[in-house]
C-alpha cells in the first residue's frame, strides 16, 4: 500500500518510542516514494514539552520547503500562520 501512495510524506518519530519501534518508520521511509524522515532524539511515543517545539519546527520547515517561498510563523491564536501564495499539489 505505501509504495502506491504518491503524495509527499513527513514522518516524525521519537528514537525512544517504546510503543512503536523506530524500525517501523525507518522501513516506511524506505518505501514511500517521496518522504522526509525526522527523528526526535530522546523522544518517546507522543511528544511532550520540548519535543512539541521540535516537531512544530519540523512541520514548519517541511511546509516551507514544500511550498517554496511561503513563510510559516507561529502565532498564539492558531499555532501556525501561513504568509504568501501557494498551491496545493
Amino acid at each position: 500500500m505505501i509504495p502506491q501512495y504518491d503524495k509527499k510524506v513527513l514522518l516524525v518519530h521519537g528514537d525512544k518510542d517504546g510503543v512503536a519501534p523506530i524500525s517501523y518508520s525507518e522501513r516506511a521511509a524506505q518505501l514511500y516514494p517521496s518522504v522526509k524522515f525526522e527523528i526526535l532524539s530522546e523522544a518517546g511515543h507522543g511528544f511532550y514539552e520540548n519535543d512539541v517545539e521540535k516537531t512544530v519546527d519540523f512541520i514548519r520547515g517541511y511546509l516551507e520547503e514544500l511550498f517554496g517561498g511561503v513563510k510559516i510563523q507561529r502565532c498564539a491564536e492558531s499555532g501556525l500562520s501561513i504568509k504568501g501564495k501557494f498551491k496545493w499539489q
